[in-house]
């Protein structure tokens, strides 16, 4: 090969990567072309195909640096204004916040490229015969989302939350599984390009009978069958848009008419609609509270069943916390949030951060340990905070803990008119799919939404406000058991060591072809048997 065509050859690779990890973002929630999601995973498994480990690690992190930063460019901004408004107590500056914002992006943006660089890599390892090399693809991307850590965890499988039919598919597999299924139906798609037709023609009719198996039996689950006879529960909702300066600020004034558009607006939900409880979304209580006060608040301002997202005392420290006040004699239960957002609720680094000087507040959110249940009309009730709704043990740890609707308060002004509410949104569903559980979601400023235990929308509320009404949601008498299959396709990340062993004893037992960095003896960009 002249050096000057690998040159070309590898520039060309690096470019084609880029591209295909542009097309995962450009296919992921809230956009509705999740077969880009096939076609960029293709296209990148096909360029590293053959390749050596470092070069797999090269192009597997110039993927997942498009990838991420094309799904993730809000992080920057929420960053920022996080900082100004909440953790310097609105007395941190413009220039600072922004500083703040784009440096903790760019780190956050490298570390989570780093983990499609370590794919990269596993995939120049995996053996060479083709059923084991797919096994190898598949097994490796599972056992990244699972094991990786990441600050908002994602995974391909929640991008074909926007597909109503593909997203049934949680049910059966979990969201981790339908990762698995994508990356299967793209490496079969991969292998094929560098097949002679006859073979192609197999590979790429394995990858179609897979898709049309897995869109089908979602379209019979989604279209077919009513939910079982239950509860109707009427879930009042008011989308009130309050902003975030407005809340966080340290004018008591300011503070007091926060919360008396709280009482006012929950007040005449009520008065209006009589629903079985009225629910406000995360933080919208400005102060650290006890129960005994909001207790009393709802009996004498408010008189109405209320959840409310507030900050709680907990062994003095503030927490992240859902007052419960459904008990006409005033108790009120508190559910104070179990998983924390690094950089925002709990600060990685903070002691370096300190020591440059940048501002942190004296105490940091300390987590909450457990579920909370609770009985409305007699219906188990269970919540989790903000971004706990799209973690993969929030809602089967609520189903254990005996909880047949999820509600889940959250505060998605921190991102703006951006496509992270979305996200949110679409992560979340797919969790309710995934666990077979129903789901209201309260949010500030939208997008606030209820969904059955298939995930399907009963109603939703897009970004705006304020507007206040109601979630009608049939919780059934009984749910249904988790398919098997979940709990054994949670263990495929243990098929992970044993395939990388076989893939590097066969690689150290071939001889080596080629001395140009490229590997196997395949062309640029792929190729090879």
């Amino acid at each position: 090969m002249d050096r000057r065509t690998g040159a070309r050859g590898r520039g060309r690779a690096e470019l084609v990567c880029l591209l295909a990890g542009a097309c995962i973002a450009l296919g992921f929630p809230p956009s509705p072309l999740f077969p880009l999601l096939f076609l960029g995973l293709a296209v990148f498994l096909r360029e590293v195909r053959g390749a050596t480990p470092w070069r797999g690690f090269r192009l597997g992190l110039i993927f997942g640096l498009a990838l991420e930063a094309g799904g993730f460019y809000w992080l920057a901004g929420t960053v920022a204004r996080f900082y100004r408004i909440f953790l310097s107590g609105g007395e941190g500056g413009a220039e600072l916040a922004i500083v703040l914002g784009i440096g903790a992006f760019l780190i956050w943006w490298l570390f989570a490229a780093l983990a499609w660089g370590f794919w990269g890599v596993a995939i120049a390892l995996s053996p060479r015969h083709p059923a084991l090399r797919i096994a190898g693809v598949v097994v490796s991307l599972v056992t990244l989302e699972a094991l990786f850590p990441r600050v908002f965890p994602w995974n391909f499988g929640s991008g074909f939350a926007t597909s109503p039919w593909l997203a049934q598919g949680a049910w059966w597999v979990g969201v981790a599984g339908l990762s698995g299924i994508a990356v299967l139906i793209s490496a079969w798609l991969a292998e094929a390009a560098a097949r002679p037709l006859g073979e192609r023609l197999r590979f790429i009719a394995l990858a179609l009978a897979l898709f049309a198996l897995w869109g089908g039996a979602g379209a019979v689950r989604h279209s077919g069958g009513r939910t079982p006879a239950g509860t109707t529960l009427r879930i009042g909702f008011v989308q009130s848009a309050i902003s975030l300066e407005r809340r966080h600020s340290r004018d008591p004034r300011i503070r007091g008419e926060v919360i008396a558009e709280i009482e006012r607006r929950s007040r005449e939900l009520f008065e209006a609609e009589r629903p079985d409880v009225v629910v406000w979304s995360e933080g919208m209580l400005p102060d650290v509270v006890e129960p005994r006060q909001v207790g009393r608040w709802a009996q004498t301002r408010l008189h109405c069943p209320i959840i409310i997202g507030g900050l709680g005392d907990r062994e003095g420290r503030p927490s992240n916390r859902a007052f419960v006040a459904l008990d006409p004699g005033g108790r009120v239960d508190s559910y104070d949030k179990r998983f924390l957002v690094p950089f925002g609720e709990e600060i990685p680094f903070r002691h370096v951060l300190e020591g440059i000087g940048v501002p942190i507040p004296a105490q940091e959110i300390v987590r909450g340990d457990a579920p909370l249940v609770v009985a409305l009309r007699e219906v188990p009730v269970s919540f989790s905070i903000c971004f706990e709704g799209i973690l993969p043990v929030t809602a089967p740890s609520l189903r254990e803990a005996g909880a047949r609707l999820h509600i889940n308060l959250t505060e998605d002004l921190w991102y703006g008119d951006t496509s992270a509410p979305r996200q949110h949104l679409a992560l979340t569903r797919m969790r309710a799919v995934e666990a077979g559980l129903p789901l209201v979601r309260i949010t500030n400023g939208g997008i606030s939404a209820s969904c059955d235990e298939r995930g399907r929308l009963l109603r939703k509320v897009d970004l705006g406000g304020p507007v206040a009404g109601v979630f009608e949601v049939t919780i059934p008498d009984r749910l249904a058991p988790a398919p098997p299959t979940q709990r054994w396709l949670a263990h495929l990340p243990l098929l992970f060591i044993p395939l990388a062993i076989f893939g590097v004893v066969e690689r150290r037992r071939a001889a080596p072809r080629s001395t140009d960095g490229i590997g196997e003896g395949a062309p640029a960009g792929g190729g090879g048997g």
